[in-house]
């Protein structure tokens, strides 16, 4: 409206009396969601209130929302209306218009909004797309480009890139190619803060180089034939590098690791050694090279020099090594002692100890002291014997015996020495079984009587030296008699003086004599024995026992028997010839008695009749016939066995003088069982229709197998029952008297029983009193065996009775479970102080001699009880 207008209708409305009050509007504002407009953020799709408001006017302005010259809306004093805006739009512009009839232009406010919209792609870095890149090898850059798509506001862009890159502007960066850009990964961040925007791209490069150059590591010193590992080493190579590997220019084909292994020989000295390493992504290559040094040897050591010295006289020996590279040391020992030489000369003053010692050089490579060879030597250093030679063995002045199988071995024995000691017997030595070790001989010589009063010599001497000695002993021996004779008319008639005379032959150192008449001493010591006999005297022995002085045991000894006459008359014997010992006897094979004694007897006569056995008597021992004051008789002990059933056996008795003869006979029936037979002996009952067989006094001889046969006349049937008799074992031993000092005294305890399962205790010794218990012996079992071994040598404290103690569960007769038996054991004492043990004691009667090994009878026992 015109201002002048306006005025002139207010003054007319005033003039007429209407009170008039108007006021233009003082501003407008728009509001966008009730905030002022300008400090708003619409983002792309968003939809906000706006909001146009008029302050003051009057009368009430009317308000109008105009977007881009089109009204949306209007109204009275303020209007709203939600807008949807996009960034299709941009820019939009927002106007709020007030007015009133007071105003003629209305008044406004008039906001511009642009829509905020994140970017619609990236960040994208181009340049770039992965390929290999070569450091060295154009391009040397390569230049990144970030970009995004249209964004409202424009986003913001970084990288993050290593160190080597350079930026030509916010969005690219150029890259040099060198290896550290291996690997390097480069980013591109996009950002936009009022959207909240964010994104990245980024690429990895990837970038090959090297090998710069190869170094061979390793020990480039070897010995020859070892081997040796080289190693080749490159620097900073991508990708991984292949190998090749030469030597004196060869390529070695089959060699394509790393490392390097081999041996090499002389003919490798200062070779080169090189190693290509070839990157396997460019076929860059880059070489290294070494030049070996080979080692060797020694190969060879030798002592030279003379080992062959007396004692006391300087050695020089010399040690000479060939064949090595570079060079060599010593090292000496002497009886494995290293002599602290280290030269190749050795220079000392050998002692007679070092004999036979062995001196080692040992050549050792000087930069490979385990490689080394070595030569000894043994020294031979001549030195004399210590000692003058010994004999040892007997002693001047001991007495020997001549007892057969006695021996003296004498032993001749000298210090050690090189060379060795010479030793030899002279001629007068008696001659024996000879053996030799170092440094000793010794001859064992049979003790005769020839050696009585002989010297023998040892002697030593050795060669290259003037060194002897000498050692001697002269024999002292004791010997005989030999031989004793009695002379004499040994036929007179009774009641007439008989002289008798006995003589010794080669004896030393002399003789004594003993006569003996029917066993008993007649207490004569003299060679001359004379006495008168009687009838009774006719048949009787006389001994005359020559005894060494010196040794009593060493005698010998004759007899004759005495011839007494009394009166000159023939006539037959009165009676027989009977055999007796066979009558009431049942013989049964298996079963006691298992002997029998037939004894033919005849009365006495003259001359004395001749007794003799046919042929047709089963064998057995025969004891010749003895003469009493009445008869004349002679035994044969014979075995019971089935054999001899039916048998007769008879004895004839014949006088030359006067044709005499007469015979008598014997019948043998004997019993026995088999195994398809009943028993065929009177004990067993088998008469009538008794089905019980009963066995009277059973013992062992009844075991067997037994029949029963049932007859009837239609047939006969057989049942058969095998019967053992068990029986305490019946014991025995064997054993051999001994001399003492002799060897291998055995007991062997032999027993059968049944069952044949024993148990023996200990032997047991029993003293001279045979009651005291010395001592219990083990022995060692073989079944039914169990032998004892006594000390070796043997003593003669060993001498007395021994008891085998054995049981099988069994008891015997008397009810005793062990079962013994006890031996008298001779040990014959060799001393000159002793009774001869070959001849009877007069004090002990011949009861109680027993036979003692090679030594006739052995009277005396010397026997001390041990602890």
């Amino acid at each position: 409206m015109n201002p002048i207008v306006k005025t002139l209708v207010i003054l007319l409305l005033t003039n007429f009396g209407c009170r008039l009050f108007v006021d233009p509007p003082t501003s407008i504002t728009t509001k966008i969601d009730g905030v002022d407009a300008d400090s708003v953020v619409w983002v792309d799709g968003q939809t906000k209130t706006v909001t146009c408001e008029a302050v003051g006017g009057s009368p009430t302005p009317t308000v109008s929302l105009i977007r881009d010259g089109t009204e949306l809306v209007s109204g009275t004093g303020s209007v709203s209306r939600d807008i949807a805006q996009t960034r299709s739009m941009n820019p939009v512009v927002i106007q709020c218009k007030a007015i009133n009839v007071a105003i003629d232009n209305p008044i406004t406010d008039q906001t511009t909004i642009n829509v905020l919209y994140p970017p619609s792609s990236g960040p994208d870095i181009t340049g770039y797309t992965g390929q290999v890149l070569t450091e060295g090898v154009p391009p040397t850059t390569v230049t990144l480009t970030c970009t995004v798509g249209e964004a409202s506001p424009v986003p913001t862009l970084t990288w993050n890139c290593p160190a080597g890159s350079s930026s030509t502007g916010s969005n690219t960066r150029v890259i040099f190619i060198n290896r550290s850009m291996d690997g390097v990964t480069c980013t591109c961040s996009g950002s936009q803060s009022v959207t909240g925007w964010t994104g990245a791209d980024s690429v990895t490069l990837t970038v090959h180089y090297g090998p710069d150059s190869v170094t061979i590591d390793g020990n480039k010193r070897v010995y020859t034939g070892e081997p040796l590992t080289l190693s080749c080493d490159n620097a900073n190579s991508n990708p991984g590098v292949t190998y090749q590997w030469t030597k004196k220019g060869a390529v070695l084909t089959e060699q394509t690791q790393q490392t390097l292994t081999s041996s090499y020989s002389k003919d490798d000295i200062n070779a080169v050694i090189a190693c290509t390493a070839v990157n396997s992504g460019t076929g860059t290559t880059a070489t290294g090279s070494v030049s070996l040094t080979v080692d060797y040897g020694p190969d060879r050591a030798e002592i030279t020099g003379n080992t062959h010295v007396l004692a006391g006289t300087q050695m020089t020996l010399t040690c000479t090594a060939t064949s090595y590279s570079p060079g060599v040391t010593y090292q000496w020992t002497k009886k494995g002692v290293d002599v602290g030489v280290s030269s190749g000369t050795y220079r000392f003053t050998p002692s007679a100890a070092d004999d036979n010692a062995e001196v080692v050089c040992v050549a050792k490579n000087s930069q490979h002291l385990n490689k080394q060879t070595q030569h000894s030597v043994t020294l031979d250093i001549l030195y004399s014997p210590a000692s003058e030679p010994v004999i040892t063995g007997y002693s001047t002045g001991t007495v020997l015996v001549e007892v057969p199988q006695t021996t003296v071995r004498l032993q001749c024995a000298v210090g050690v020495a090189n060379p060795e000691a010479y030793l030899a017997w002279d001629s007068n030595c008696p001659n024996g079984n000879d053996a030799k070790s170092t440094g000793k001989i010794s001859r064992t010589i049979n003790v005769s009587r020839g050696m009585n009063g002989v010297i023998c010599t040892c002697s030593g001497s050795q060669s290259g030296t003037v060194w002897t000695g000498a050692d001697s002993v002269t024999f002292t021996v004791h010997y005989g008699p030999d031989r004793v004779e009695i002379t004499g008319n040994t036929r007179v008639l009774s009641s007439t003086q008989m002289t008798l005379t006995c003589t010794a032959t080669s004896y030393s150192p002399g003789v004594t004599f003993q006569w003996t008449k029917k066993a008993v001493d007649v207490g004569v010591s003299s060679g001359t024995y004379q006495f008168t006999p009687q009838v009774a005297d006719d048949n009787a022995e006389v001994v005359c026992v020559a005894k060494n002085s010196q040794h009593l045991n060493q005698q010998a000894q004759h007899s004759v028997t005495l011839d007494i006459v009394i009166t000159v008359h023939l006539y037959s014997p009165p009676s027989g010839p009977e055999i007796t010992g066979l009558s009431g006897l049942v013989l049964v094979e298996g079963r006691s008695p298992t002997t029998v004694t037939l004894t033919c007897t005849v009365g006495i006569a003259n001359p004395v009749p001749t007794l003799a056995w046919n042929s047709d008597c089963p064998a057995g021992t025969t004891v010749q016939p003895t003469a009493s004051s009445s008869t004349i008789s002679m035994s044969l002990e014979i075995s019971v066995h089935r054999r001899i059933n039916g048998v007769m056996c008879t004895c004839s008795g014949s006088q030359s003088d006067n044709g005499w003869t007469r015979t008598d006979s014997v019948n043998f029936i004997v019993f026995y069982m088999t195994s398809n037979t009943s028993i065929q002996a009177p004990k067993v009952v088998t008469e009538g229709d008794d089905n019980t067989l009963k066995i009277t006094d059973i013992d062992r001889s009844d075991s067997g197998q037994y029949s029963c046969i049932a007859v009837n006349t239609y047939n006969d049937e057989t049942q058969t029952a095998d019967v053992t008799v068990q029986y305490p074992p019946d014991v025995s031993v064997t054993y051999t008297n001994m001399t003492e000092g002799e060897t291998g005294v055995l007991m062997t305890c032999e027993v059968t029983g049944e069952p044949p399962t024993y148990d023996f205790s200990l032997w047991k010794q029993i003293g001279p009193d045979e009651h005291t218990d010395l001592r219990h012996l083990p022995g060692k079992q073989n079944g039914g065996q169990f032998t004892l071994t006594l000390n070796d040598p043997i003593t003669y404290e060993d001498s007395g009775y021994y008891t085998c103690i054995v049981n099988n569960g069994i008891k015997g007769r008397s009810q005793q479970i062990n079962q013994t038996k006890t031996i008298r054991l001779l040990c014959c004492r060799r001393s000159p102080k002793d009774t001869d043990p070959r001849q009877p004691d007069p004090r002990e009667s011949r009861s109680r001699s027993r036979s003692c090994g090679r030594v006739l009878l052995c009277p005396r026992i010397y026997v001390r009880q041990l602890v």
